[in-house]
């Protein structure tokens, strides 16, 4: 028995002290392939600039940056420092000590390098007494990590610039399986110049994903994201700005069982935007894209990359042209995205103005039956034409209809004659030639697009008239 009891100790002690370098090798790999996905990315590079690993610890310097080089037309020019240099530090299980004595996998930390923190305390006039931003956490013996960070608060004042943040704090955790829960708050930010001023108070987000279904070429993957504030408040150096109260946005992201494509929803609300061009409430819209390709997405992120490039390269020339969109939307990235059949809805689009209230949804989709999407790019618009579904409804006030018919007849050149009321008798046309359908003081529209025949209220349009 006494034995037996040794060889357990033993076989313990052993484990103990093997066990810190072989997590700091997984550590190494780990953050590696990390940074090599990111260097994968469109636009940005990444590079382990050191890494130091002992039994107990390891530590790492990375750098990322967006890559300028071929944004430079001139070889003579340099490109513009935009790297930043992070430092990651890791203490090695599953005796942990750094931090009094704990058991777990790793105990870590992570913040700005020497040089970039420094540069970061000049720019906001901060002293050496605590890191900009940092992010610790412990992941325990079963893999389940907890995390904090913190964006340190400032206040900056010059001649030609003041800003104020009170700083910024959020707490989350990752389970062994790869699911991330996050929340984050800041208080207060503001921005002012000469002629412009923007700040946003009560900031919180809440953020879900499944980390383990990423997808590193495009750094896409499963998740739900919801951001509220309080106010946002902007006066830009044209116009006299507004006040946006209870602003809400928020994105999901949903994969196939395969992974081959993806859904992507999002929505924004507000409870009021008061400005002196418009005041309104109640205010939503809220978006869907479904069935997206995930090969097909990939593909436009490379070529969005390149037109980002040939954007800035153009714009830096003698003799500068605008950007080629086709160069985005090229017939292989539309047939691969149209091939699979997406949808594009417009779940809610709701207001309210002093005029009155609005909504609509609007659902647009690929027929199944349709044939594969032309090569040739001069055949795809009457093959769009043939080959979406749309169904949409429209409903609005009655005064709200006569004030955008008034809009609408105005633009026209029809000013109002001897109190007459352009807008409302627009309307009235539109009703009388079953466009438009009145109610109990609303006036609502369905609208439907099938096989290249429209439809306005079971009213046949002609789409030639309207082309």
């Amino acid at each position: 028995m006494k034995k037996l009891a040794g060889i357990v100790v033993l076989t313990v002690v052993i484990a103990t002290l093997c066990a810190p370098v072989l997590l700091g090798r997984h550590a190494q790999g780990h953050i590696e392939q990390v940074v090599q996905a990111l260097n994968d990315y469109p636009g940005y590079n990444a590079s382990i600039t050191r890494y130091q690993r002992s039994w107990l610890t390891s530590n790492a310097e990375i750098e990322v940056g967006i890559d300028l080089g071929p944004f430079i037309t001139d070889p003579k020019d340099e490109a513009l420092p935009m790297a930043i240099s992070l430092l990651i530090s890791l203490d090695h299980g599953p005796l942990l000590l750094n931090d009094g004595f704990g058991l777990g996998l790793y105990q870590w930390r992570a913040g700005p390098a020497a040089k970039t923190q420094a540069n970061i305390n000049q720019a906001l006039g901060l002293d050496d007494s605590e890191p900009f931003y940092q992010i610790s956490g412990k992941t325990s013996l079963l893999a389940n990590t907890k995390f904090k960070d913190k964006l340190r608060a400032f206040v900056m004042q010059s001649s030609e610039l003041s800003a104020a943040f009170t700083g910024y704090e959020g707490v989350g955790s990752i389970s062994s399986t790869g699911q991330l829960t996050y929340t984050g708050a800041v208080q207060e930010a503001s921005v002012t110049d000469a002629t412009s001023s923007a700040s946003l108070a009560d900031l919180e987000a809440h953020v879900s994903a499944d980390l383990s279904r990423i997808n590193w070429n495009i750094m896409l993957y499963p998740s739900d994201a919801r951001f509220t504030v309080g106010q946002i408040q902007v006066r830009p150096s044209f116009g006299a700005g507004g006040l946006a109260t209870g602003v809400g946005m928020s994105t999901s992201v949903i994969f196939n069982e395969d992974s081959s494509a993806f859904d992507m929803s999002s929505e924004m609300t507000f409870d009021a935007i008061a400005s002196e061009a418009i005041n309104v409430s109640d205010a939503i819209v809220a978006i869907s894209m479904l069935n997206i390709d995930i090969e097909a997405y990939r593909t436009y992120m490379d070529a969005y990359s390149e037109f980002m490039q040939t954007a800035a390269a153009s714009a830096n020339a003698p003799n500068a042209e605008a950007p080629d969109l086709s160069q985005i939307f090229t017939p292989q990235i539309t047939q691969e995205f149209l091939a699979r059949g997406p949808e594009v809805h417009i779940d809610q689009l709701a207001f309210t103005i002093s005029q009155g209230s609005a909504n609509a949804d609007i659902a647009l989709s690929v027929n199944d039956s349709a044939d594969a999407p032309p090569a040739d790019p001069q055949m795809l618009a009457p093959w769009l034409v043939n080959a979406l579904v749309m169904d949409a409804s429209l409903e609005l006030d009655r005064s709200l209809a006569d004030h955008f018919g008034q809009l609408m007849a105005g633009a026209q050149g029809a000013p109002a004659d001897n109190g007459g009321n352009p807008g409302a008798d627009l309307v009235n046309m539109y009703i009388e030639q079953g466009m438009l359908v009145e109610s109990a003081g609303a006036i609502s529209a369905d609208i439907k697009l099938q096989e290249g025949a429209l439809e306005v209220n079971e009213q046949l349009i002609p789409l030639g008239a309207m082309m």
